[in-house]
């Protein structure tokens, strides 16, 4: 029984992008509407703001979803990296979980805090950005950092108290500046960032503000019948779909139609 709203969100969901993208009008339009809204993503991220300059260099960062952090990186180019991690071509993330679905992100450069530049002289930008994104992993465990892919469509976990990775090696050596970049993190998570140095050093972002810019529409089939078939879908929480509609024993009559808003996002499913 628990895989039923799972089955019906995915089916609402499936069917919804099959609509945004039905005809070569619409899936130009679904590529544009995309796209500027990580464009817009990517400007809250690194672009200059009215009390911070432009994000560049080193950072930690780090994706929400509505339930808790779904994944932590790092980077040393936050002006390419950042920019690109809604867009997807060279950061994996969007192609999983969709940046309509983030709830937040968190960005830190560790290079305007106190003591940075004397770990980065001493083991460089390179290794302690990734000593920094290990601590962080290792303490938080995000979803997205747990696992890896392996062949067949399958995963393993990560089990990063063995890692012997260059961070791993590293993480003992920034032990101070981890808590400094801890901090920071966890209030500008919470929305508690002070009127201390956190404004220059910390940018929280919420993908959700910079979502719709009025440019949406489709078309969709309206009839009689289908309120009840609304309703019952509602008891799921979940939007009506075509294959819903078919299932009624009911055919569209293209009595008429209207521009709506699009379809949120998958809806998930805890089983309990």
């Amino acid at each position: 029984m628990a895989s039923q709203p799972t089955d019906a969100a995915f089916d609402a969901w499936l069917q919804s992008l099959r609509a945004l993208t039905d005809t070569p009008q619409a899936a130009r339009n679904w590529r544009e509407t995309r796209y500027r809204f990580a464009s817009r993503l990517g400007d809250a991220l690194v672009g200059e703001t009215s009390d911070q300059g432009p994000v560049v260099g080193p950072v930690v960062y780090g994706v929400w979803l509505k339930w808790g952090l779904l994944y932590v990186g790092q980077t040393l180019e936050a002006e390419r990296r950042l920019r690109d991690l809604a867009i997807g071509e060279s950061h994996h993330l969007a192609n999983t979980f969709p940046p309509e679905t983030w709830d937040q992100v968190v960005v830190v450069r560790w290079p305007d805090l106190p003591g940075a530049a004397d770990v980065s002289e001493r083991l460089g930008a390179k290794t302690v950005g990734l000593a920094l994104e290990h601590r962080l992993q290792l303490a938080a465990m995000p979803l997205a950092n747990a696992s890896r892919r392996v062949t067949r469509g399958g995963w393993r976990p990560v089990d990063r108290t063995r890692s012997a990775s260059m961070g791993a090696r590293a993480a003992s050596d920034v032990d101070v500046l981890f808590e400094q970049v801890r901090d920071r993190w966890d209030r500008a998570s919470a929305g508690n960032r002070s009127n201390g140095d956190d404004g220059a050093s910390t940018r929280c972002v919420r993908p959700g503000d910079y979502l719709l810019d009025g440019s949406w529409s489709c078309e969709v089939e309206f009839a009689p019948w289908l309120p009840r078939i609304v309703s019952r879908y509602t008891q799921l929480q979940l939007p009506v779909t075509d294959r819903a509609v078919k299932q009624s024993g009911h055919t569209s009559p293209h009595a008429a139609s209207r521009p709506v808003a699009p379809p949120p996002a998958p809806a998930t499913y805890s089983g309990r």
